[in-house]
C-alpha cells in the first residue's frame, strides 16, 4: 500500500514524462515540416533552375544567328551541353535535397520514438515504485 506521499510523486514522474513525450512529439512535427518543406522547395528549384539553363541556351542560339553562325556541327554541340549541365545541376539539387528531407524524417523518427521510450520507462520505473 502506498501514502499519498507516493501516490503524488509517482503523478508527477509521470506528468513530466507526458510532458516530455509531447516535447517529442512536437520535435518530430518540426522536423517533418521541414522534410515536406525542403521537398517541395527542391521541386521549385529544380524547375527553376531547368527554365534558365533552356534561357540560357535559347539567348545563346539567338546570339549565334544574330552573328550569322550557322547553327550545326560545334554550336549544336554546345547547345546540348549546355541543355546536359543544366539537367545535370538541377538533379544534383533534388539529390540533395531529399537527402537533406530524408535525415529529418531520420531525425523526426528518432525524436518520436525517444519520447515513446521515455513514456513507457517513466510508467514502468513508477509502477514499480507504487507496488
Amino acid at each position: 500500500m502506498c501514502g499519498v506521499t507516493e501516490t503524488l510523486m509517482a503523478a508527477g514522474t509521470i506528468m513530466s514524462a507526458v510532458g516530455q513525450y509531447q516535447q517529442s512529439q512536437a520535435t518530430a512535427d518540426g522536423y517533418r515540416r521541414q522534410s515536406d518543406f525542403l521537398s517541395q522547395k527542391a521541386a521549385v528549384d529544380q524547375e527553376r533552375l531547368r527554365r534558365k539553363t533552356r534561357s540560357d541556351a535559347a539567348r545563346q542560339r539567338v546570339r549565334y544567328a544574330t552573328s550569322g553562325v550557322q547553327i550545326s556541327g560545334s554550336p549544336t554541340e554546345v547547345q546540348l551541353n549546355i541543355l546536359k549541365e543544366g539537367d545535370l545541376d538541377a538533379r544534383l539539387v533534388g539529390w540533395e535535397a531529399r537527402n537533406r528531407a530524408n535525415s529529418l524524417q531520420a531525425s523526426a523518427s528518432a525524436a518520436s520514438k525517444a519520447g515513446e521510450n521515455l513514456l513507457a520507462s517513466s510508467v514502468v520505473t513508477t509502477t514499480g515504485k507504487l507496488l
